[in-house]
């Protein structure tokens, strides 16, 4: 079952979560930690898979896009937002619930009056035959498409306010061909759009260290650490996209880490 989109506002920004695709649920715990980190028992977790989309001085954002776009199209639809009102599409890295919803089945631009803003790694990598033939096809299929249609991609390289009132923040590890992470200014608090790069609280609270859903685990961890101290110190609402739905908390100082706090944001 779908879920609705859960809308929500923070400070002077009014958004919504929307669901890409069903939960994983009872996933095993140990089957991400190395030996040194395996608990007892069998811990079961669930993913959540979620991209946002949030209005801001006259924007309208999208935090990544889905896994299909006609199923992105439809949950934009719910929220009364056409595919020519998207002004800026954020995207974090290269897996197919992150990019899928940017072109339709015949590998067409479906936001083409957008903005897109990617790492500069994964536009490279789309480019290298290499890095496209270790993927599964339908993943490889939507990147070249991607490849083929973008015209003139904003590409992130360092920590910048590569637009204004957004902060590209390189987080890589998670995904060969990189990922970042998005800081988006308000009137307060920021929004953090974090990607998968905190892919669940229990990687902020129990195990922040390396983990095997990263492609280059020891990358990836030295990226949350530096995303969980920003995060608690700038106070910022974040959004996961695999957090459980609809994906949104704030990160705190604890004596010995962080800790992960569910957070309910005003509706819209």
């Amino acid at each position: 079952m779908t879920l609705t989109p859960h809308r929500f506002n923070h400070e002077n920004l009014s958004g919504a979560i929307f669901q890409v695709a069903p939960d994983q649920v009872d996933e095993p715990l140990n089957d991400l930690l190395f030996a040194e980190d395996q608990l007892p028992g069998d811990p079961r977790i669930t993913f959540g898979f979620s991209a946002g989309v949030i209005r801001r001085k006259g924007e309208v954002i999208l935090l990544d896009a889905g896994v299909f776009a006609k199923k992105t199209l439809a949950s934009l639809a719910s929220l009364e937002i056409r595919p020519a009102d998207i002004t800026t599409v954020l995207i974090t890295h290269k897996d197919l619930d992150h990019v899928g919803g940017l072109v339709d089945e015949n590998g067409a631009l479906v936001f083409a009056n957008a903005r897109t803003v990617l790492p500069a790694t994964l536009w490279e990598a789309m480019d290298d035959p290499d890095f496209l033939e270790v993927l599964r096809e339908v993943d490889a299929t939507c990147l070249r498409a991607l490849r083929c249609s973008l015209e003139r991609p904003i590409l992130g390289t360092e920590p910048e306010e590569i637009l204004p009132g957004i902060t590209y923040l390189p987080t890589p590890g998670h995904r060969s061909g990189g990922h970042a992470a998005y800081e988006i200014a308000t009137t307060g608090t920021p929004l953090l759009y974090a990607g998968d790069a905190l892919l669940h609280p229990v990687f902020v609270e129990r195990h922040p260290g390396p983990f095997k859903g990263d492609d280059l685990p020891d990358i990836g961890a030295v990226s949350r650490a530096e995303l969980l101290q920003r995060s608690a110190a700038s106070g910022a609402l974040v959004f996961a996209s695999h957090v459980p739905f609809p994906g949104l908390g704030r990160i705190h100082k604890t004596d010995d880490g962080f800790c992960w706090e569910t957070a309910s944001p005003p509706a819209a």
